[in-house]
């Protein structure tokens, strides 16, 4: 028996495709970065006529990219990444994103950013979708060559397509703009950094420090007077000046926020009392669950029910929950106790059928000011419409998050102040600049 089965085993692996054996070995040599493996697979492959797809293609393209960090290696990626790219190109293959991310971080790596950049033309001529990551080479290429022109065209082709800049390709901008003196595009990379990281990492913080102790920054706008009212009237224009400075066009989010969603939902709140804090019902219950068996963790719940009583002064917060999931655990023998306690203190509410919860939840926070438990990241779209830079705010200063170590809850409050870049009027041409910041 046991003979028969090595024998099995021995036909099988005589029979298996070469093309997959391929695969598989360079799956191993992507996940240990192991360049040299990769290259001597791929010549032995080519020797042996095996097919290389596109698939092989995007591995070894990867397994180069990765290794232009190792300077002993830089050389020899950079050359042989190159001629498997065009390898794949005179096989007549497509050019897919991330064969085309990999190779942009080739010619960044060689010196050759209008290089990098004209591979995202080509892949958005030819019908794909570049991500950050496509772009980033030939952005941080430019910005470090101080080539603040190109650049910023970068910049324009992935505002067209939709792409978001993150903290790293914002302080490689706002670092060029620096060191080339461009003051207007400085603020403008500064209150991007503000409405969207909120919190920047210590090597962002170094460049804007540098900024402001630098000569170009702390001379702009000197000899420029504004009077009060001309700073209120900047201030009424924008979120909380987070927007920019004196004359920089703002979107006055803030007023707009508790308005946008009280055209999504009714006045319920008003009818009842005023709590300190909401609590995702359904969040909270099926955190760590198993969602296929529909679990549902009532225990989990209360102990966040009855913590934040405590925490509140013995005053119960409100817990939103759909209708049919309440139908659920007053059914549920083991729920019901737990539950009717709760309808009778007035702890919980019950969305109606064909509606969202979050709307309620969410509603109800803002109309209220009170917190708001929950380890929900609010991203979905109806969050979308209230705006990125106050609503991040928002979050920041009332949401709760939580967790359960071993089976016991904690909670994680906001934080006391702000994590945020601050800003404070000042009389130069910019008015706003920020006067501190705190990294991560």
């Amino acid at each position: 028996m046991a003979s028969t089965d090595c024998n099995s085993r021995k036909k099988r692996k005589k029979n298996r495709n070469p093309e997959i054996d391929l695969l598989v070995n360079l799956q191993s040599c992507s996940k240990s970065k192991d360049l040299t493996t990769a290259i001597s697979l791929y010549d032995s492959g080519i020797s042996q006529n095996i097919r290389i797809n596109q698939h092989h293609f995007s591995i070894l393209l990867y397994i180069c990219a990765a290794s232009v960090t190792d300077p002993s290696s830089k050389s020899l990626a950079i050359e042989r990444g190159f001629r498997i790219f065009d390898h794949m190109v005179s096989s007549g293959m497509s050019s897919n994103e991330a064969s085309i991310t990999s190779v942009a971080r080739l010619a960044a790596a060689k010196g050759d950013g209008d290089y990098a950049f004209a591979l995202i033309k080509d892949l958005v001529a030819n019908g794909g979708l570049p991500r950050l990551r496509t772009y980033s080479p030939a952005l941080l290429y430019f910005c470090e060559n101080l080539e603040d022109g190109k650049a910023y065209e970068v910049e324009e082709h992935m505002d067209r397509m939709n792409v978001s800049l993150e903290e790293a390709e914002m302080a490689a901008l706002l670092k060029v703009s620096a060191e080339v003196g461009k003051e207007e595009r400085v603020y403008r990379y500064l209150h991007k950094l503000r409405g969207s990281v909120r919190c920047v990492s210590k090597e962002t913080a170094k460049i804007i420090e540098n900024w402001f102790s630098g000569e170009k920054g702390s001379a702009v706008g000197n000899g420029v007077e504004y009077s009060a009212t001309e700073i209120r009237e900047a201030v009424s224009k924008t979120d909380e000046g987070g927007m920019g400075w004196v004359g920089w066009p703002g979107s006055g989010t803030k007023n707009s926020f508790p308005y946008s969603l009280n055209t999504l939902l009714k006045d319920w709140v008003e009818k009842h009392a005023p709590y300190e804090a909401i609590v995702d019902g359904a969040n909270i219950g099926l955190y760590r669950q198993n969602f296929a068996d529909g679990g549902f963790s009532i225990p989990q719940l209360d102990a966040v029910v009855k913590e934040m009583y405590c925490r509140s002064g013995n005053k119960w917060p409100l817990v939103i929950l759909h209708d049919k999931r309440l139908r659920g655990l007053l059914e549920n023998p083991s729920c019901r106790k737990v539950v009717e306690e709760w309808m009778d203190n007035g702890v919980v509410y019950k969305t109606p059928h064909g509606s969202n919860d979050d709307w309620y939840w969410l509603y109800a926070a803002v109309k209220l000011r009170c917190l708001l438990v929950t380890n929900d990241e609010m991203r979905d779209h109806i969050f979308e419409l209230l705006g990125s830079s106050f609503f991040l705010k928002w979050k920041e200063r009332h949401q709760v998050r939580y967790t359960f170590p071993k089976g016991s809850l904690k909670l994680q409050m906001p934080s006391p102040y702000s994590l945020a870049i601050q800003v404070k009027y000042i009389n130069r041409s910019y008015g706003l600049v920020p006067s501190f910041l705190v990294p991560c």
